[in-house]
């Protein structure tokens, strides 16, 4: 046997990564791209066009980093507060649209780069990203950027309201003490429902 025919050709899986264009949740989906870059997965980090030249393209030939259009204002303040980061991501939506076409719907060719996108892996905050996954039939999967405690609570809150433990009642947030660990603990039972 001679050593061409020993090889074993290593195929390429394709994510489109779609973080929330803030900071905090940029870095640690760069991280995760940058981690699965080094399994034979392709990667294509979208950001706003704005911010692209904010984040270096890293010297990882399996992941790229692509700017999209926000069709926002020039004078939009963008990523000043959290309202105008996720008005900023709620305006992504069309050129992210627009790629994942471009992705998909493609004549035949023998030698295609990047392949069309084998899954879809998004910022929890991207709404609108699972709706395009299954319009374009790619599975997607959402990556939450919180902390867990966040999480849990975010997680949480119908199942708070139905207790009574939200909202919370009296000052400024609503709130009141809990007279004793007792009532604490008769408030929270059934909570942990995960």
């Amino acid at each position: 046997m001679d050593s061409s025919s020993s090889k074993v050709e290593v195929v390429l899986k394709h994510a489109v990564v779609i973080p929330h264009p803030l900071q905090g949740h940029i870095t640690p989906a760069l991280h995760l791209s940058h981690h699965l870059s080094h399994h034979h997965i392709f990667i294509t980090f979208l950001l706003p066009q704005h911010l692209l030249s904010r984040i270096p393209n890293p010297p990882n030939p399996n992941l790229r980093i692509l700017g999209v259009s926000d069709s926002l204002p020039a004078q939009h303040p963008r990523n000043q507060t959290f309202l105008h980061g996720y008005e900023l991501a709620m305006a992504m939506e069309a050129s992210v649209e627009e790629l994942l076409s471009s992705l998909t719907h493609v004549q035949e060719q023998e030698e295609r780069w990047p392949p069309p996108p084998d899954f879809i892996i998004s910022d929890a905050f991207i709404v609108w990203a699972h709706d395009l996954a299954l319009k374009y039939a790619i599975p997607s999967v959402a990556f939450v950027t919180t902390n867990a405690t966040a999480m849990l609570l975010m997680a949480s809150i119908s199942k708070l309201t139905q207790l009574s433990i939200l909202p919370i009642k009296g000052s400024y947030w609503n709130l009141s003490p809990i007279s004793s660990e007792k009532n604490l603990a008769s408030s929270l039972t059934g909570f942990f429902w995960l």
